[in-house]
């Protein structure tokens, strides 16, 4: 039975019997609030919810989920997949309690503000570790509902491929379009992208001291994340120096080191969104940061000329930071989308004069 006091700062205050001779209360603007607030958590105790369960923090029961029942029972690689996960459960979650995580509406709106940020496949992966420990909150009775099936990653899925090398036109109007507009921070960011390749937590975690002066190169040895403090790289041999243009060179030794010690912000890892705006500015089909990669790779295999293609291989391979070039075969084989067309009319000439 539910118990309402008006307090002097006219709130009103509701009461329940939790049981073990513990209330529990909360304090509403109006009644109405303070009845509903009431009515459910009663329902709760009749289908045997420990009510005192509904106030922890949706953060703590996942880390008690993950230490006590996933941790011992899984692979090291997995182990920091859950790790990272319950670093984003901080950031959007932080103050949210279980009793939260039965308002459907709530979860799905703070889900659909992530998905904005990340890739499709980022968000479902996420979605299957909320799954897990809200059905293990289920199972202890520290929930009356399980939302679990209703939950979506509404990311928007393209039928175009996302991370499209940029065409030669477009890799040198964007590049055009940078050198113009460089008092803007994020600007510069892009346009190394297109000079080195690199990825963009290795361009996120580049410091002052990453730039060697005497030889115009730039020092890969650490990358940022945004789920982890590890600054390790991909693979060992992703480590490397990049030898750039003197003139993009000045424009990044430049920068002032942020209070991070960094060169470029983290921005929030909004960079995909930042990328976005930028391209859709300048009348450029989207793309993304790993297509800047792409595109780089792309402009040097022209570059060098099919008669060189072994050559531009070996040389790529390492500008990458590729574990082997099997991998450059596999990923950047491909030239430039004007290249493949004239190489497409040179086979259909040939496919012609065979008949």
């Amino acid at each position: 039975m539910a118990y309402y006091e008006k307090l002097n700062n006219s709130k009103i205050r509701a009461r329940i019997y939790i049981g073990e001779g513990k209330l529990k209360s909360k304090s509403f603007s109006n009644k109405t609030d303070a009845k509903r607030w009431a009515i459910e958590n009663e329902q709760a105790k009749i289908n045997g919810v420990k009510i005192a369960s509904r106030d922890e923090l949706f953060t703590d029961v996942y880390d008690e989920w993950f230490h006590d029942i996933q941790a011992p029972a899984i692979a090291e690689s997995s182990f920091k997949n859950y790790y990272n996960a319950g670093r984003i459960n901080h950031r959007l979650f932080e103050g949210y309690t279980l009793s939260d995580f039965e308002d459907l509406r709530k979860i799905q709106t703070v889900l659909d503000e992530y998905v904005k940020t990340v890739a499709q496949k980022t968000i479902e992966e996420y979605l299957k570790k909320i799954r897990r420990v809200l059905r293990y909150a289920l199972l202890q009775r520290k929930i009356t509902h399980d939302i679990t099936r209703a939950l979506k990653a509404h990311g928007k899925k393209s039928s175009k491929k996302v991370n499209r090398a940029l065409t030669m036109t477009e890799f040198n109007k964007l590049r055009s379009y940078l050198f113009e507009n460089i008092d803007v921070k994020f600007n510069v960011l892009v346009l190394l992208a297109t000079e080195t390749g690199a990825r963009r937590g290795e361009l996120l975690a580049l410091t002052p001291s990453d730039l060697l002066v005497d030889s115009f190169e730039v020092s890969f040895t650490k990358s940022l994340s945004p789920d982890s403090d590890d600054l390790s790289m991909k693979t060992v041999s992703s480590e490397r120096t990049v030898s750039i243009s003197e003139r993009v060179f000045n424009l990044v030794k430049a920068i002032p080191a942020n209070d991070k010690g960094r060169i470029f912000d983290d921005d929030d890892f909004k960079q995909a969104g930042l990328l976005h705006d930028l391209l859709d500015h300048i009348g450029i089909e989207q793309t993304t940061f790993h297509g800047l990669r792409d595109s780089h790779a792309s402009y040097i295999f022209a570059k060098f000329g099919e008669t060189n293609m072994d050559q531009a291989i070996m040389y790529i391979s390492k500008r990458l930071g590729h574990a082997d070039i099997m991998t450059t075969q596999k990923y950047y084989l491909e030239l430039m989308p004007e290249s493949k067309m004239k190489q497409d009319a040179l086979a259909i000439d040939f496919l012609n004069e065979a008949q």
